[in-house]
């Protein structure tokens, strides 16, 4: 893992290398944030930045942010907010480039790579998507090997994002990154196939 610098990313005197990484992920989960810091940040926050941006919203997302990166000010920077019955509906926002950045009982939180943000009332949601159709002759997997599973499809969703970025950047230094989280998806495949009840 990369031990990123302090300078230009806003760290503040006397911040460990883990309170500027915190920093570096709350901007890759709010782009608003990463857009507002993008020009003080050095080189490696900003790939840092972007590698957790694909983590956690996709390649294509975070290619889409960096066509906009720099090029935002906070009057570009809109905050939307959707009660109960109004505005797009998941799919909706999903369709339009949104994604879900975090919920509560109560609210949706989705970010666009612009650094638009939407919160919307969820209120209204039951019913939207139909519950998954049960497989009675499949055997239930114990909590330890669905979380393996889960584990496993999460790694290699991201080694896959990290690669397809390498390609559609043409930026070869993010190959040994590339290959170690190929190498890691493997590793937690196997282990979760061989998981047992």
């Amino acid at each position: 893992m990369y031990l990123y610098s302090n300078s230009n990313s806003g760290a503040r005197l006397g911040d460990s290398a883990s309170a500027v990484n915190a920093r570096l992920k709350e901007m890759a989960k709010w782009p608003e944030k990463a857009h507002l810091a993008w020009k003080r940040l050095s080189t490696d926050d900003r790939r840092f930045v972007v590698m957790q941006m694909v983590a956690n919203y996709g390649g294509e997302f975070a290619k889409s942010f960096l066509r906009l990166a720099g090029t935002k000010t906070d009057k570009d920077l809109v905050n939307k907010y959707f009660g109960r019955e109004t505005g797009p509906t998941p799919p909706r926002l999903e369709a339009q480039g949104f994604r879900l950045a975090q919920q509560d009982s109560v609210n949706q939180w989705w970010v666009h790579p612009s650094g638009v943000n939407v919160v919307r009332n969820k209120s209204d949601d039951a019913g939207v998507r139909p519950p998954a159709p049960l497989t009675p002759a499949t055997p239930a997997r114990s909590t330890k090997c669905r979380l393996a599973d889960l584990t496993a499809e999460n790694r290699c969703r991201f080694a896959d994002q990290v690669c397809e970025l390498m390609r559609s950047t043409n930026d070869d230094r993010l190959g040994p990154q590339c290959e170690e989280q190929r190498s890691g998806c493997k590793r937690v495949r196997q282990s979760a196939q061989t998981c047992t009840n």
